[in-house]
């Protein structure tokens, strides 16, 4: 009987001892921001929609920002404006030559970028709330370009984020166009409090992984823009579109801006329908390895022929040389832009008041745009940081949404506590 008793002690103590180790086991594994064991999957491999109920963008697996879209009245949620076709980052420097990649679409010849990892390889196109952010994951895929503070822990951004992780692709079929090893995780993020909600934050964090430093790296923003009511069917905004756009460039505050501003030809269309202005910049990081340069340029780049600015066409970008010709606000050919309003050399266009007229004012059209930053040098092994912010007025008339977008662009940077982390 004594016997049978201590059989029964040293196998009850057994198990105590493996549902110990279980539970130390599965709490080593849990590694996200509450450890509760949810599992963080990529969504997709081609295309990641993120948005936060106002304000919508895809991110797809070349890095590109595709289709910003707002949808500014909740009783008629599909009469959506919108506020940005194709865009992303460029970048262009000297790595045994001259070499770019560029995340935008409306360029043929230039070297892209490709999704990497592939889903296959644990990599992907990650979407994560700040709910199931709070409730913590499994696992952590900082490896996979999840954002993380420097000692690792896992970081959110706004309340809804995405990224990805890309790097350089020699995607023209041209030798030696494309950089060696450069990888870049792009990581859109939106807010749902009233302040932010219409700015997208778009964070770069950009990394040599080769063993060849890059001089003279140029890192720009840009692409087309198409600001225009999307439910042509209905009134009062259905005819226009994104031809009847412009471009400016607010050289006191450093942001470009489209708009489409009030035109005779238009008809009877009422002046909220212009009330929506679109601008963008990089205001860089102040974060880890945070980058914040002053802004280089913003030059002209045109979709079709314009005179007096016919090289500054897309479509004579084609080579590394003139991708990085364009971020130093050049023309294809390397020559300065002149202002045609002063007759000076600039890098700087569309600096006039469109209010007003006075200055250099773009004309109505199908617009492009690009702002890019002084250059850097970026070393092997090194990374940079830095955020672009996308920011969108909406308003009753061209002028009060003219003057909106400054104060709505104030905000933000009085904000970086909130988004720059």
């Amino acid at each position: 009987m004594k016997k049978r008793s201590l059989n029964y002690r040293v196998r009850y103590a057994f198990v105590l001892i493996c549902c110990s180790l279980s539970v130390f086991q599965f709490a080593c594994d849990s590694e996200g921001a509450g450890g509760t064991g949810i599992e963080l999957v990529p969504i997709a491999d081609t295309q990641a929609v993120l948005t936060n109920g106002y304000l919508s963008v895809d991110l797809k697996d070349s890095g590109v920002l595709h289709d910003n879209r707002i949808s500014p009245d909740g009783i008629l949620p599909n009469r959506r404006i919108y506020a940005g076709s194709v865009l992303g980052l460029w970048v262009a420097g000297s790595q045994n030559g001259t070499r770019s990649n560029v995340m935008s679409g409306i360029l043929v010849g230039p070297d892209k970028f490709q999704m990497s990892p592939t889903i296959a390889d644990g990599g992907g196109l990650f979407i994560v709330n700040k709910v199931d952010f709070l409730n913590g994951y499994e696992k952590w895929p900082s490896q996979f370009g999840a954002p993380a503070y420097p000692d690792g822990s896992p970081k959110m951004l706004g309340d809804v984020m995405c990224w990805s992780a890309f790097k350089s692709a020699a995607t023209s079929g041209s030798s030696g166009s494309s950089f060696l090893d450069l990888n870049v995780v792009v990581n859109p993020y939106l807010f749902e409090n009233e302040e932010l909600k219409s700015t997208l934050f778009v964070r770069y964090t950009i990394s040599n992984h080769s063993s060849v430093a890059i001089d003279n790296l140029h890192i720009g923003f840009g692409g087309d823009v198409d600001l225009f009511w999307s439910d042509p069917t209905n009134p009062p905004c259905g005819p226009s579109n994104h031809r009847w756009n412009h471009t400016g460039y607010n050289s006191v505050k450093d942001f470009t801006f489209t708009y489409a501003k009030p035109d005779p030809s238009d008809g009877n269309i009422p002046s909220e329908c212009y009330g929506t202005l679109v601008g963008y910049s990089i205001v860089g990081s102040e974060s880890a390895n945070g980058l914040m340069a002053s802004v280089l340029a913003h030059p002209v780049l045109t979709r079709s022929s314009e005179e007096s600015f016919e090289a500054f066409q897309e479509s004579k970008i084609k080579t590394p040389l003139q991708v990085l010709y364009a971020l130093q606000g050049l023309s294809s050919e390397g020559a300065s832009m002149i202002n045609p309003s002063t007759g000076e050399v600039t890098t700087f266009a569309y600096t006039g008041n469109p209010l007003t007229e006075v200055g250099w004012v773009d004309t109505r059209k199908d617009v492009r745009s690009l702002q890019s930053i002084s250059p850097i040098t970026l070393a092997p092994g090194e990374t940079v940081v830095t955020t672009v912010a996308i920011f969108t007025a909406v308003s009753p008339t061209f002028e009060q949404g003219y003057s909106d977008l400054a104060s709505l662009y104030d905000l933000i940077l009085t904000r970086r506590n909130l988004w720059d982390k």
